[in-house]
């Protein structure tokens, strides 16, 4: 199976004393208490996701479970957070929007 870069799109958001996660293209959602930690958080939630998905009991699903998307709110935000950082060249305190390269092999991409 070959494997393509991709890019996922990931948001996160301050909310109280706490981070959250969002993965938009998964639909997966992580907290913690630091930005750093939601980070790490979600990545390990993608890669164990990706991997279930691939190798998992729930590899019969993995393209329906590959390209399960957020709704439209959260992808929203997302672009208007790019948007933000890139017009001001700096990252906000409040919310971070990230585009990361994830190999997913393409016969599920």
């Amino acid at each position: 199976m070959s494997q393509k870069p991709n890019l996922v799109s990931c948001y996160f958001e301050r909310d109280g004393d706490q981070w959250l996660g969002f993965c938009l293209d998964f639909t997966l959602v992580t907290q913690a208490r630091s930005l750093e930690e939601a980070h790490r958080k979600l990545d390990s939630q993608i890669r164990d996701y990706v991997s279930d998905a691939l190798v998992g009991q729930d590899r019969a699903y993995a393209n329906q479970l590959l390209n399960r998307r957020a709704p439209l709110k959260y992808w929203a935000k997302f672009y208007w957070t790019m948007f933000q950082q890139v017009l001001r060249h700096r990252k906000s305190k409040r919310r971070r929007a990230v585009k990361e390269h994830m190999s997913i092999p393409a016969t599920c991409a």
